[in-house]
């Protein structure tokens, strides 16, 4: 902190210091990306920003399903590809 101090000085009682503060890899909707592309054969599991931890293991499920049984839950149609070219 004092290096940063140094090199900004205020910053440490701007309140900035303890804020995320970073590019995060979201759509403009702020959903995953999941499923089926425009390109066969290739399913995305991506754009969970800073949840993925939490969605990652529904996300995983259903893909599974869809995957193995070409199953669509309400997950999939929801985070589906498709509404980004809407």
């Amino acid at each position: 902190m004092d290096q940063l101090e140094c090199r900004v000085p205020g910053i440490v009682d701007s309140g900035l210091v303890s804020s995320w503060l970073s590019y995060r890899a979201e759509p403009k909707d702020f959903l995953p990306i999941l499923g089926k592309t425009p390109v066969e054969g290739y399913i995305l599991a991506t754009g969970y920003g800073g949840n993925g931890v939490i969605e990652a293991p529904a996300a995983s499920r259903d893909l599974a399903k869809f995957i193995m049984r070409g199953e669509k839950t309400p997950l999939l149609e929801d985070w589906a590809f498709e509404r980004l070219l809407k």
